[in-house]
């Protein structure tokens, strides 16, 4: 039995009645998404879209767009027999840069809240970073977080190393 208790088959019926919907059809095909699939994109962009016009719970919409689809994508290399390297660079590169992204936010989210459709342009630099034609983690991750982490792992055995015994603080006791 599926873990979705009947829910598999109720999806196909629904996908082979909205694919007899024009609009839907085409829509399909063009995009290779099951009808259910461009249905559901359609219905989300539009609720994201709302929520991001009026300001309800645009937080929430935008962590939505930069967790769901990475972190699905994570969970399928996470997941494959034999992952590519490309795959797992691809993804860990979107994790550091929208990570990077995220600290940077919360630090400056006061001056973020003074621009005009933050909110609007947040979105599309998330969908810019993962989508896999953009590469835009990529990009972004050489162009800055490359010379910045390298700076910070010049630091790191500095901060993490034991101190190492002299003679002078061997012979002191107190």
């Amino acid at each position: 039995m599926s873990c979705c208790y009947g829910m598999d088959k109720k999806i196909k019926d629904l996908n082979t009645k909205l694919y007899e919907v024009g609009p839907v059809k085409q829509a399909s095909d063009l995009s290779g998404l099951a009808p259910v699939g461009v249905c559901s994109l359609l219905a989300g962009v539009f609720i994201a879209s709302i929520c991001l016009l009026t300001g309800f719970a645009v937080n929430t919409v935008c962590n939505l767009v930069g967790f769901c689809y990475p972190v699905y994508k994570s969970y399928e290399i996470v997941e494959a027999a034999n992952p590519t390297n490309e795959q797992t660079k691809a993804i860990l590169t979107y994790w550091t840069v929208f990570g990077g992204f995220m600290l940077i936010e919360a630090i400056v989210d006061n001056l973020f809240f003074w621009v005009p459709l933050y909110y609007f342009l947040r979105v599309g630099f998330q969908v810019y970073l993962f989508y896999p034609d953009f590469r835009g983690s990529a990009k972004l991750y050489s162009l800055v977080c490359k010379r910045t982490l390298n700076q910070v792992a010049k630091l790191t055995p500095l901060i993490t190393a034991a101190p190492k015994a002299t003679p002078a603080t061997e012979k002191r006791s107190d």
